[in-house]
């Protein structure tokens, strides 16, 4: 099989199976290894209605009407992060009147009949985290095993044993405390127990239970991208695609693989939210922290009016950041450094994209103590690059100088590129 062929069923793969599995309490969205820079041109058309991708991953319950995991995921297109956080099946949600928990808000009653219907957890997601979902991905019990058996299963460490009986749900939990390796089975029997027959268990309930799901979430991202039989590959995605109900078309499911590719896995963060466990009337629920939610929100996720904003930023990275190669310029350190009139002539502008991580106003400085005058400094905000270039209208003494005033040993000739400077600084991390 061709590396080319390897890669794209590879991609295809880790969107599918590894949305599909966090679904369950199994797997986040989907990173890659590979190289980002061949890969890059998905984002080419991004427009300001879709700089993150906002998504709800749902695992539902043997009947399939009640939603027990939920997960709401957001890939940040502008700053390369991909987001997850879980809501506990029992969180309380004022506009579900059926019995006030989110996961039974899956549930619709129409002509006398229960049916299921998605657009009712968008609604509940949105009154707890205050962010609207756009797309979904459902897995059922079934479909959650099957996908863990294809990828040859997963090595876990059980936290505690796990030993409960329910005959009225077919549920038979008996796992071992330690590191193993669970098939299809035994990861259902993980992600769904709560307690043991003796009524002992995790010590803070659903909250450990759904910490050890988020871990098992990057147990299997570990296992998904240590596969080394291509041969299989094909196979495993048609199984992944079979065992999953999404609202994301194959067209979308292609071009948000290759986007993802670009995310590194310290850019993937998986959390819980903020609340506590409370006795009410009518049941015991898990109630948000609103206050605590909303600062959690805040640091890791963007709502709509922030991703418009970020939508020329990120245009302007896509068109900066593309393949330079034929254009690129080694610094020559032998030859003699502008003049003093040709330092002032010359226009340098500098964009900070770099997070932090430089500090553009030491480099301003430091060109202006040689002659240069900076006409601009402008920060990117929340939109990251991945590199540091300086692009130049043409080759000169100019811009062989001021890469050496900045450490810089190459640069970039495209005029189309520099909005109107001579020289354009782009700092990244």
């Amino acid at each position: 099989m061709s590396k080319s062929i390897k890669t794209y069923w590879k991609n295809t793969l880790s969107f599918t199976l590894i949305l599909a599995l966090i679904a369950t309490g199994g797997f986040g969205f989907f990173w890659s290894k590979m190289i980002y820079g061949v890969r890059a041109s998905g984002k080419n058309n991004l427009t300001n209605e879709n700089i993150c991708v906002n998504s709800l991953i749902l695992g539902v319950d043997k009947e399939g009407y009640r939603t027990d995991v939920i997960i709401f995921a957001q890939l940040n297109l502008a700053n390369n992060t991909l987001n997850m956080i879980q809501i506990p099946r029992d969180t309380y949600v004022a506009t579900n009147k059926l019995d006030h928990k989110i996961n039974s808000s899956y549930i619709s009653f129409t002509n006398g009949k229960i049916t299921p219907k998605v657009e009712n957890v968008y609604n509940s997601v949105e009154e707890v985290l205050g962010l609207k979902a756009d797309n979904y991905i459902l897995v059922d019990i079934n479909g959650f095993r099957n996908i863990i058996d294809a990828i040859g299963g997963v090595e876990f460490d059980v936290p505690i044993r796990m030993f409960y009986n329910d005959p009225e749900q077919n549920l038979h939990i008996d796992l071992q405390k330690g590191k193993q390796l669970l098939n299809g089975k035994k990861a259902e029997m993980l992600v769904r127990f709560r307690q043991n027959d003796d009524h002992t268990g995790y010590p803070r309930a659903d909250l450990d239970r759904n910490e050890v799901q988020r871990k098992f979430i990057y147990a299997v991202i570990d296992k998904v991208f240590d596969i080394t039989n291509f041969s299989k590959l094909p196979e495993l995605v048609a199984s992944v695609t079979s065992s999953v109900k999404t609202s994301f078309d194959s067209n979308k499911i292609l071009q948000y693989s290759t986007i993802a590719l670009s995310v590194p896995r310290e850019n993937i963060n998986i959390m819980g939210i903020e609340g506590v466990a409370e006795n009410r009337p009518y049941g015991s629920y898990f109630v948000a922290n609103k206050t605590l939610n909303k600062e959690l929100v805040s640091k890791y996720f963007i709502d709509g009016s922030d991703s418009a904003l970020s939508g020329v930023e990120v245009s302007r990275r896509n068109l900066l950041m593309s393949d330079d190669a034929e254009n690129t310029e080694q610094v020559d350190m032998t030859l003699s450094d502008a003049s003093f009139i040709e330092k002032k002539l010359a226009t340098v502008e500098i964009i900070d994209g770099s997070n932090g991580k430089k500090d553009a106003s030491s480099i301003k400085s430091a060109l202006e103590s040689k002659g240069y005058r900076v006409r601009d400094v402008h920060s990117t905000g929340s939109v990251k690059y991945s590199e540091t270039k300086v692009i130049a209208k043409k080759s000169s003494k100019n811009v062989n100088t001021v890469c050496k005033i900045i450490g810089e040993e190459k640069f970039v000739v495209n005029e189309s590129k520099t909005d109107g400077a001579d020289i354009l600084i782009v700092l990244g991390s």
